[in-house]
C-alpha cells in the first residue's frame, strides 16, 4: 500500500517542480528583456484605395469598405525617429501581393497575384541605417474578396532585439501551445505504437491528431510561426489546412459513441457529419488551386462545421449522463470552457471585422487555453473510459473463466465443450472428436495424495494442450475424462498431431514422478463410414463423441491385456485405470 502513496507523492511535487520553474523562466525572460527601443510610424500618409484618394490622414482613423480582389491600395509617409541601430521595418499584409520603395527605390517586393495563396501576418524589411527623413511607399494588390478594410502602422525595430522581444510578449502562449503540440504528437505516436496491442487507442489517434492539428493554427493565430518561418503563404497554408482538418479527426474520435452504439436518426446524422468533415478539406484544396475559391473564403462554412462538431459533441454526453451512463462527464468540463471560449472569440471576432471594420491585425483568439483545457479533459476521459472498459472486460473475463473454465487444468469445461458442440451444428463444417481417459489417476490420488493426482492432471492436460489448442477446442468432461474437438483436421494431420503427442509424452514422462503420463484414447470424424446419423445434427455431433469414447474405451481394454508391471512397482497386480 505504500508503494502507490509514494508514487502519487512524488507525481505531484514533479508536477509542482514543473510549474516552479516555468514561473521561474518566464520571469527570467521578463526581466531580462531589453529595452523597447522600437518606432512606430504614426505620421500622416497619404493613402489611395482603388481610385479614392485620401491626403495627409492617420491611418488609425482611416477605415473604408472591404475591397474585392484586384484592388491595388497605395500608403506612403516619411519615415521619422532617432534611427533605431539594425533597423527593419515590420508591414502587415492580408492576402494581398507587396512592393515596398524607399525614396522611389524598390526594396522589398512578396508574392504575386497569380499564387493560389498569399498570407496573411508580419512581414519583415531590412532599411538602412540613415532611413530617417526618407519616404516610403508601400504598394499592395489584395488578392482575396472581402479580407481588407484597414491599414496599419508599420513599426521600425533593432532587428537584434526582435526575437527575444516577441518571446517576451508571447511566452505564455508560446509555451502552451508548444506544450499541446508536444503531447499530442507524443500521445499519437504512442498510441500508433501500442495499437496492436490495445486497438482502442486508435480513438486516442484520432484525438491527437485534432488537437495537434488545433495546435498548428493557434501558432499561427498568435503569429508565433513566425519564429520558425515568415513565409506567410507557409503560415497561410498551415493555418487554413490545419483548421479544416481538425474537426474531422474531432468528430472520427466519437466513432464507437455514435455510430456502434447509436441507432436510427442520430447514427444517420453522425454518419452524415463525419462523411462533410472528411470531404470538406479535400473539396476546399481543390476548389483552391483550380482558383474557383481559394481557402480564406470558406472559412464561414468550416466555422458551421465546428459549431455542429461541438453541438453534437455536447449533445452526446448530455445525452449520456441522462442514460446514467456517465462514460464522459469530464469532457463536459472541456466542453463547457471550450464553448466559453469560444462564444467570446465569436464575439470579439465579428466586432473587429464588422463594427470596427478592421483586419485581424489586433485580433488573437483566445481558444488555446480552451484548447489545451479540453485536450487535458479528452485525455483524461479516454483513460477514464479505458479503465472502467478494462475493469468490465476483466470482470466478463473472470465471469467467462467461471462459466466455462475448468479452475484446475485451466481449459475448457463440458458446458464450454457442449457449447461447442451446438456452434458445429450451426456451421456444419467437418470435425473431429478425440476422447481421452487418463491412467494412473485413482492409484495416485490413494497412494501419494490428491494434490499429486491434481498435478497428473495439470500435466496431461498441459501436454494435449499444447498439441491441439491451436487446431480447436481441449477440454475436461469430468474426473479424468478429456476431449479434444478438432476443425477441419484431415487424416494426414491427425496422423501428425498423433505422433507429436506421443513424442511429447515420451519427453515429459522419462523424468516424471512417481507415474509418466499413460491415457487411453478414440477419434472419430464427422464423416467417419461407421456413423448412422450424417445430417450435421445435435444428434450426429453426439453420435461422433459416442463412437470417440467407444473406440477410446476398446483402447484401454487393449492397453489391460498388455499391461506389465510399472518399473519400481514389481510385482503390482493393480489395474491400468487406477
Amino acid at each position: 500500500m505504500k508503494k502507490p502513496k509514494f508514487a502519487s507523492t512524488m507525481s505531484l511535487l514533479t508536477a509542482a517542480f514543473v510549474v516552479v520553474l516555468f514561473i521561474f523562466i518566464l520571469n527570467e525572460i521578463k526581466r531580462s528583456a531589453y529595452k523597447d527601443d522600437s518606432e512606430i510610424q504614426d505620421g500622416y500618409y497619404n493613402v489611395s484605395v482603388g481610385e479614392k484618394e485620401y491626403k495627409n490622414v492617420k491611418l488609425s482613423e482611416l477605415t473604408f469598405p472591404t475591397v474585392e480582389k484586384g484592388t491595388l491600395i497605395t500608403y506612403s509617409t516619411v519615415l521619422k525617429g532617432n534611427t533605431v541601430d539594425n533597423p527593419i521595418i515590420m508591414l502587415y499584409s492580408v492576402h494581398s501581393a507587396i512592393k515596398v520603395y524607399l525614396d522611389d527605390k524598390l526594396i522589398h517586393e512578396y508574392g504575386d497575384t497569380d499564387w493560389h495563396m498569399l498570407g496573411y501576418g508580419y512581414m519583415n524589411v531590412d532599411l538602412p541605417d540613415d532611413y530617417a527623413g526618407k519616404t516610403i511607399r508601400i504598394e499592395q494588390i489584395v488578392n482575396e474578396s472581402g479580407e481588407v478594410s484597414s491599414i496599419y502602422y508599420p513599426r521600425i525595430y533593432d532587428s537584434r532585439h526582435l526575437l527575444h522581444d516577441t518571446l517576451d510578449k508571447n511566452i505564455t502562449p508560446l509555451v502552451i501551445d508548444i506544450s499541446l503540440l508536444v503531447i499530442s504528437l507524443t500521445i499519437m505516436l504512442i498510441s500508433m505504437l501500442f495499437m496492436n496491442i490495445l486497438p482502442s487507442l486508435k480513438n486516442l489517434v484520432w484525438l491527437a491528431v485534432s488537437f495537434f492539428c488545433m495546435g498548428l493554427w493557434e501558432l499561427c493565430s498568435y503569429n508565433l510561426i513566425w519564429l520558425f518561418s515568415d513565409n506567410l503563404a507557409l503560415r497561410g497554408y498551415v493555418e487554413y489546412c490545419s483548421l479544416y482538418i481538425a474537426p474531422f479527426f474531432l468528430t472520427l474520435y466519437f466513432f464507437d459513441d455514435f455510430y456502434l452504439k447509436e441507432k436510427g436518426k442520430t447514427r444517420y446524422l453522425y454518419a452524415v457529419i463525419l462523411a462533410l468533415q472528411g470531404i470538406f478539406p479535400v473539396l476546399a484544396l481543390l476548389l483552391h488551386f483550380t482558383d474557383v475559391r481559394h481557402l480564406p473564403c470558406m472559412l464561414l462554412y468550416n466555422h458551421i462545421l465546428l459549431f455542429v462538431d461541438i453541438i453534437m459533441i455536447l449533445f452526446m454526453v448530455i445525452r449520456q449522463i441522462k442514460r446514467k451512463e456517465a462514460m464522459h462527464r469530464s469532457m463536459l468540463v472541456g466542453i463547457t470552457v471550450l464553448i466559453a471560449f469560444g462564444i467570446c472569440d465569436l464575439v470579439r471576432f465579428n466586432f473587429f471585422r464588422y463594427v470596427k471594420k478592421s483586419s485581424q491585425v489586433h485580433y488573437t483568439s483566445y481558444l488555446l487555453m480552451g484548447f489545451f483545457v479540453f485536450m487535458i479533459t479528452m485525455i483524461i476521459d479516454f483513460f477514464m473510459n479505458q479503465r472502467k472498459g478494462l475493469y468490465l472486460e476483466a470482470r466478463n473475463d473472470a465471469l467467462n473463466r467461471l462459466a466455462y473454465v475448468d479452475m484446475l487444468t485451466d481449459i475448457a469445461n463440458r458446458r464450454r465443450c457442449e457449447e461447442v458442440f451446438d456452434e458445429l451444428v450451426e456451421t456444419g463444417e467437418i470435425f473431429g472428436i478425440i476422447s481421452f481417459d487418463m491412467n494412473y489417476l485413482k492409484l495416485t490420488n490413494d497412494k501419494y495424495g490428491h494434490m499429486e493426482g491434481d498435478r497428473l492432471l495439470t500435466d496431461f492436460s498441459s501436454l494435449i494442450s499444447g498439441v491441439f489448442s491451436e487446431y480447436g477446442t481441449v477440454g475436461r468432461m469430468g474426473g479424468d475424462e478429456f476431449i479434444v474437438i478438432l476443425r477441419n483436421v484431415d487424416k494426414l494431420q491427425f496422423e501428425l498431431l498423433e505422433q507429436k503427442l506421443e513424442e511429447k509424452r515420451l519427453e515429459i514422462s522419462k523424468d516424471r514422478k512417481p507415474f509418466p503420463i499413460n491415457y487411453a484414447y478414440g477419434y472419430c470424424r464427422s464423416d467417419d463410414s461407421e456413423l448412422e446419423i450424417k445430417d450435421g445434427s445435435r444428434k450426429a455431433v453426439n453420435e461422433v463423441y459416442k463412437i470417440a469414447d467407444a473406440r477410446m474405451y476398446e483402447n484401454k481394454l487393449a492397453m489391460k491385456r498388455k499391461y506389465s508391471p510399472m518399473p519400481g512397482e514389481p510385482g503390482w497386480e493393480g489395474e491400468i485405470n487406477g
